[in-house]
């Protein structure tokens, strides 16, 4: 396992992408693969929330997880091509987005207890981001990816229906609206992101990123909770997948998978994580997952597949 993953940073960081056909496919699963593990991550912060507070967790999931990106950093980092200055800038704003998503998303979650319902609110990004780039940047998209936008939407609704809380969608809680508020935070944050990856060092901004993100969230506990090490201990692996893998694999993923041109397909293909979140939720936590909710799950994938298919190509164009 501990062989597996310089291999796959040297993949992504080094001549690995240097193949184009490589480098294309990878592209087309590196979200998939991105949604799996962010999908599983809200199964650790729902259990993380029971015992420790939200600014605190995010604090210490992020300096453990800016940790473990330091020796990728060191040893993978092999785009010298651009400057390492250039890094700074954009990771502090993507830091800071970061960091209001993730502390609205743990507050959200705690309010609501469920990993199900937490992937579904969250994941409509895939929604506002295609929204957000056609009427606040004018940028055209296909129609086929409205399409594909509209089926992931549904999906997201049947998962989360399916999840047994078709009652609970006519009331709005507090837990809703912290989340509602993450997803926009999420979409503004990939297409940030979106903005700054062709002049960034990934492995570096990913670091960077993290790093900002984990001094924020530093701050905000001592002002507003009570740190202790007990919190720490009773959480250890939330903390600890939050750390390793939501969190430095899981956003580093997501820097590479944003090097695909069409951010509507990546931000498409990322909301796959309410699906994974919906299946941890009933593995791990024992939630429900009926006939419902997996058709909703069958028909976001239905939609990744339209939107890979009939949207091969750089640039995003009324057909």
């Amino acid at each position: 396992m501990h062989g597996l993953l310089p291999a796959w940073i040297w993949l992504l960081a080094g001549d690995g992408l240097k193949n184009k056909g490589a480098s294309k496919n990878l592209l087309s699963v590196l979200p998939l693969v991105t949604a799996l593990v962010w999908g599983l991550g809200f199964v650790a912060q729902v259990k993380g929330s029971e015992s420790i507070q939200p600014f605190f967790y995010n604090s210490v999931r992020n300096i453990i997880g800016a940790i473990a990106l330091v020796p990728a950093v060191l040893f993978f980092d092999s785009d010298k091509d651009r400057p390492a200055v250039g890094c700074i800038r954009p990771a502090i704003i993507c830091g800071i987005v970061l960091f209001v998503a993730q502390s609205l998303q743990q507050i959200g979650l705690g309010l609501t207890a469920s990993s199900a319902k937490g992937g579904f609110l969250t994941s409509i990004y895939a929604v506002l981001v295609p929204f957000i780039e056609f009427f606040v940047y004018g940028r055209k998209i296909k129609k086929v990816l409205w399409v594909s936008i509209t089926m992931s939407l549904f999906g997201l609704f049947l998962i989360f229906a399916g999840a047994g809380n078709v009652a609970e969608m006519l009331v709005v809680t507090k837990g809703d609206l912290t989340l509602l508020a993450n997803s926009l935070m999420y979409a503004i944050h990939i297409i940030v992101i979106d903005r700054a990856i062709g002049k960034v060092r990934p492995l570096l901004f990913s670091l960077l990123q993290v790093l900002v993100v984990a001094v924020l969230s530093t701050i905000a506990a001592f002002i507003f909770e009570t740190p202790g090490v007990q919190a720490i201990r009773s959480a250890a692996f939330p903390i600890l997948y939050g750390a390793l893998v939501s969190t430095a694999i899981g956003y580093t993923l997501q820097v590479f998978s944003q090097k695909n041109p069409n951010v509507i397909l990546t931000s498409i293909m990322f909301s796959t994580e309410a699906m994974f979140a919906a299946i941890g939720g009933m593995i791990i936590l024992g939630e429900r997952l009926s006939a419902t909710a997996i058709a909703g799950c069958l028909l976001i994938f239905a939609s990744v597949i339209i939107a890979q298919v009939f949207s091969a190509g750089k640039a995003d164009a009324n057909d």
